[in-house]
């Protein structure tokens, strides 16, 4: 599966879902920092308040239902990325395209469907040569 790359400023406001193991909750955006908590897969980590950088990485202020702000260190494999796109996250790649494909003119999207579309007949007329001339070999 091809890496998904999202921008860390487009998680803000969003829930971060614990994936494939537990997510440990610190009291600060470091390693060193108390675990103050620790989620379960599947379970709701919480709603992502900022981030920040650190030598060790990437770190996610959560905001927790049930108390203070929290932090968690980001692991790809940590959390859901199927819960992201859920809420409307869109990939980096997502948005150069959609940025790229509003650029386009209507003519140009035209022929773009039409040269799909023309792919598609040619693809399906020699196929039915094809068999048409298997079928007179017999």
């Amino acid at each position: 599966m091809a890496n998904k790359t999202y921008s860390a400023a487009d998680i803000i406001g969003k829930t971060l879902f614990a994936k494939g193991y537990k997510v440990n909750l610190r009291r600060g955006a470091s390693t060193d920092s108390e675990i103050v908590g620790q989620t379960q897969p599947g379970e709701a980590v919480g709603v992502v308040y900022s981030y920040i950088m650190q030598p060790d990485g990437l770190w996610w202020q959560i905001d927790r239902p049930a108390g203070a702000a929290v932090w968690a260190r980001h692991n790809q494999d940590a959390f859901d990325l199927d819960a992201l796109k859920q809420q409307g996250v869109q990939t980096t790649e997502e948005k150069i395209k959609e940025a790229k494909d509003a650029e386009m003119t209507t003519g140009e999207k035209i022929f773009s469907f039409a040269k799909k579309g023309l792919t598609i007949a040619a693809i399906v007329a020699a196929g039915y040569f094809i068999f048409k001339e298997l079928k007179a070999k017999k």
